[in-house]
């Protein structure tokens, strides 16, 4: 298994995941508050922030 689908696997629980694998022009948010705490709540995520950092090794 890689490490990237390990990676994926630790977000099969998450409520987030629906916003971090899917385009930001998609996600659909019923209230400022909601949207703000979710954007932050993402931002903060550890998983998330590996996989774009892996990316961007990648992308070098």
């Amino acid at each position: 298994m890689s490490t990237v689908a390990t990676k994926f696997d630790q977000c099969t629980e998450c409520e987030l995941a629906v916003y971090c694998y899917c385009d930001p022009s998609e996600w659909v948010f019923r209230t400022q508050e909601e949207m703000e705490t979710i954007t932050k709540a993402i931002e903060s995520c550890p998983v998330r922030e590996r996989l774009i950092q892996t990316g961007k090794e990648k992308s070098v």
